[in-house]
């Protein structure tokens, strides 16, 4: 009998696939959007892609032309530019090892990364200003018949996820993935796909300082919801997206506490290092313990939206942007480990009359800190510092240098207030300024008017020719909206603000659905350490040697280690709370251990060290 079902129509294959079909190595067809893009929701980036010019004496297809030694003819790279290797898609694989074909990963986009093993040597970053290696992308190691594997019972929730995702490489993202990779080292087979996703150009994250900042955010920005839909511009200099470095920065702990466990700054570093020696260590970090090892680094690529998708197959689908070519596409993974930090999206708080004044053109500057560069832009000008803590009496120490007129606003809203204040956390504000031109000091800002500001104990100054903001930064994640349950009964909305991020557990693992986690969240905190401590919690989780609380209790503990003021400060109680995540891994870790007392100690000394070495 004949077969009655309608033939399929065979693809025709084009001379010129677009951009997506190219980069994926499939079949296009020669509709715009074709039918591809149209599928994986790229209709928009569904343009013809350049040709390549034929290059002479190479043959197209696998067969190359070969020399008369007998060795296969190469194309030679501009001496710029260092040799390169294409990713391999990450697939899914079933029991006979072969990648299942038209997954969302078949669009991966052509990301090419330096080999680690390629001569001549890389040439240096110019943002780091070392020359290092980039490491060698790891293939795919498939488990037969590997599924990621969700066990919900009544006594809680066990995970294995061997696909995992970092979003970042500053110092947060290094670290996961130098534990992540240490894991894969130390068995057999190897337990992760470790892919690192990146938006800058280079490692570091915030402590690649740019010459400029050119930073796009609201004033007021209280909220989330306020956050412009663009992103800050590169900085023309270093081709980096704005970070929150300044030029003559030094770091507010010293660097036997700040470092990474086992993992000294350099003898010859300032007791405060300054953000350049910060960058270096980063990268002498990066190239002794994470370079070393086999994972996938895609850089210039921003992750746009995750989406969580319980069937048929546990999965997260990551849209990503490559910002330098303005493609996209879509990756697939099992776990994401969000290590983009907290200081990305200023916060300037919602204040009476702030509104009107930045829509009114006035002869006065509004600016969040992360724009500030150096004084010398005020000389002769009088300023505002709104906000006391690190940075805002930095600022206005520096500035007390060239500005003819400094002042500084607390937070606090009275004087019993502001000398109720820790003040082994507290900088000195006045300490080392300019004697000639010393600070005045005001109570918290409670209205700007269109000629005047006014505080908290009635006061009021004229309206300065600047004023800038060091009120800190919130906690946002644009490219997470809402999170699908592990058992996909229901979606719950993320919830982030100025404060932190709402629903981890163990400020870490997000209470209803675990194989998302939000590195750094704590404030208040030694970040270099916690970032390694979390990771190991997170690695021993994936791979399930942890057993997870019920995710009703999971929720349930989440909520109330964060009610009540200052939910999300944990200052002297970080030595304890790594203490219990790596007592949670047990006899599974091998490196890290409990945290010895003098450092805590030698932490609370800060604001006297720092009098010692840098006078203020």
């Amino acid at each position: 009998m004949a077969d009655s079902r309608a033939a399929r129509p065979k693809r025709v294959q084009v001379k010129n696939a677009c951009v997506n079909c190219q980069a994926a190595c499939k079949k296009c067809d020669s509709a715009r959007p074709c039918q591809r893009c149209v599928k994986y929701s790229l209709a928009d980036s569904c343009v013809d892609s350049k040709r390549k010019p034929r290059q002479k004496g190479i043959k197209r297809g696998p067969y190359k032309k070969r020399l008369a030694s007998g060795q296969p003819r190469t194309q030679s790279l501009p001496p710029d530019r260092p040799p390169m290797l294409v990713l391999p898609p990450i697939g899914v694989f079933d029991d006979d090892d072969a990648a299942q074909s038209d997954s969302p990963l078949d669009m991966l986009s052509d990301v090419a990364l330096h080999a680690a093993d390629s001569e001549p040597p890389l040439p240096a970053s110019p943002a780091l200003g070392l020359a290092y290696r980039l490491p060698t992308p790891m293939r795919n190691l498939p488990l037969s018949g590997y599924m990621a594997a969700v066990d919900i019972t009544d006594e809680g929730v066990r995970l294995a996820a061997r696909r995992i995702c970092i979003v970042g490489a500053g110092a947060a993202g290094l670290a996961a993935t130098r534990v992540f990779a240490e894991q894969n080292a130390s068995s057999d087979p190897p337990p992760f796909d470790i892919t690192v996703l990146e938006r800058n150009r280079v490692i570091g994250g915030l402590w690649n300082y740019t010459d400029t900042a050119p930073c796009r955010y609201n004033v007021p920005q209280s909220t989330p919801s306020d956050i412009p839909a663009a992103t800050d511009r590169r900085c023309p200099q270093t081709n980096s997206f704005p970070t929150p470095m300044y030029e003559h920065l030094h770091t507010n702990l010293p660097k036997d506490v700040m470092q990474f466990p086992g993992t000294p700054f350099p003898s010859d570093a300032d007791e405060f290092p300054t953000h350049t020696q910060v960058r270096d260590y980063l990268d002498a970090y990066a190239r002794a313990h994470v370079f070393p090892h086999k994972f996938n680094l895609q850089l210039d690529t921003e992750v746009t939206r995750i989406e969580y998708h319980p069937r048929p197959q546990a999965h997260w689908t990551c849209a990503v942007r490559n910002v330098a070519t303005n493609t996209t596409s879509v990756l697939e993974f099992d776990a994401v480990l969000v290590c983009t930090g907290r200081v990305n999206y200023p916060l300037i708080p919602e204040i009476p009359g702030l509104r009107a004044l930045a829509q009114t053109p006035r002869d006065c500057t509004l600016m969040h800190a992360k724009e500030y560069r150096r004084a010398q832009t005020f000389a002769g000008q009088t300023v505002l510092v709104v906000g006391a803590a690190s940075s805002g009496t930095d600022i206005a120490r520096q500035l007390s240098f060239v500005a003819k007129r400094v002042h500084i606003a607390s937070a606090d809203a009275s004087p019993e207030a502001a000398a109720a204040r820790d003040p082994r956390m507290t900088p000195v504000v006045g300490a080392a300024c300019n004697p000639q031109n010393p600070l005045v000091t005001h109570l918290r800002v409670t209205r700007f008017a269109p000629d005047r500001v006014w505080f908290a104990d009635g006061s009021h100054i004229p309206l300065p020719d600047a004023i800038v903001f060091a009120t800190g930064y919130m906690c946002a994640f644009p490219f997470i909206d809402e999170v699908a349950s592990l058992d996909g009964t229901h979606s719950v909305r993320f919830t982030a603000d100025s404060q932190g991020v709402y629903d981890l557990f163990e400020l870490l693992v997000y209470a209803f659905n675990p194989l998302l986690a939000v590195l750094g969240v704590p404030d208040k905190v030694v970040p270099f350490p916690l970032y390694e401590y979390q990771a190991a919690y997170l690695a021993h989780v994936y791979q399930g040697h942890i057993t997870l609380p019920p995710v009703a209790e999971m929720a349930e503990q989440a909520r109330a280690a964060v009610a009540g003021p200052d939910a999300f400060t944990m200052k002297y109680q970080q030595a304890a709370y790594m203490d219990r995540l790596i007592d949670r891994v047990g006899a599974h870790q091998s490196r890290l251990g409990h945290v010895p007392d003098h450092w805590t100690e030698r932490w609370k000394q800060t604001v006297q060290l720092r009098k010692q070495h840098l006078g203020y």
